[in-house]
């Protein structure tokens, strides 16, 4: 007899345990569905969110407005995901997809390499040799620069290295891009999709800092992003 009912009771805790798993992934879908339908949620933090921007590129049937800092976004960060980025631009211009793209001219991208980079000979010589980005700048070299030397390299050369793999993305890839070039600091970076949806960020210049991504399809704010575009589209 006690050995039944110790049975028993084993049985019920067994079943008790499994009906609150049950519970617990009913929950965490429920919480899931309702992150989802969010207007507007956080993505990930530079440059994982690429990976939303380009799915939201992709998505992209009609229109596409990009208002970036630069017309290589991440071509030195992140190579692979410029690729992407790239390519999935390509793919819709062949679509017949309509592209409008703002960023800054040349003369404004060299000042906001002076900020993003170090210029000063000690300050470059000590961030270069770091690991992490020696292997960037190895690999952007390699890519775009026919493979100088990272142990020679100044800032001037990566600053005509990166001018140039710009001038190759707009003569090439993004040919038949309508392209506004602008003189005023971007306070913000975004991507919209057919007027319903968009990415954006909120840059920083201090390398310590980390961009964040967001998404949102809530109305009100992809107007307010086109009021942002209007602006440098009257000047």
């Amino acid at each position: 007899m006690i050995e039944i009912i110790a049975l028993s009771l084993t049985v019920l805790a067994l079943s008790f345990a499994a009906w609150q798993m049950y519970a617990a992934s009913n929950q965490a879908k429920r919480i899931n569905l309702i992150h989802q339908s969010l207007t507007t949620r956080y993505l990930d933090c530079f440059p994982e969110f690429l990976s939303k921007t380009i799915d939201l590129i992709n998505r992209s049937k009609s229109t596409l407005e990009i208002y970036v800092d630069v017309p290589g976004y991440s071509i030195f960060s992140n190579p692979d995901y410029f690729v992407r980025y790239k390519n999935s631009i390509e793919e819709k211009l062949i679509q017949g997809v309509k592209i409008d793209m703002v960023f800054l001219n040349a003369e404004k991208r060299r000042d906001s390499f002076n900020e993003i980079f170090p210029t000063k000979i000690e300050d470059w010589e000590e961030w270069k040799s770091k690991s992490s980005v020696k292997q960037k700048l190895e690999q952007f070299l390699n890519n775009q620069c026919n493979g100088e030397s990272v142990e020679n390299l100044t800032p001037e050369q990566l600053y005509l290295g990166l001018e140039k793999a710009y001038e190759r993305v707009i003569s090439s890839s993004f040919r038949g891009v309508n392209i506004n070039e602008i003189e005023s600091p971007l306070s913000m970076h975004f991507w919209i999709s057919d007027t319903k949806e968009a990415v954006f960020t909120i840059p920083s210049f201090n390398p310590n800092d980390v961009t964040q991504g967001f998404t949102t399809s809530d109305p009100r704010l992809i107007s307010a992003l086109h009021t942002v575009i209007r602006r440098y589209e009257s000047t």
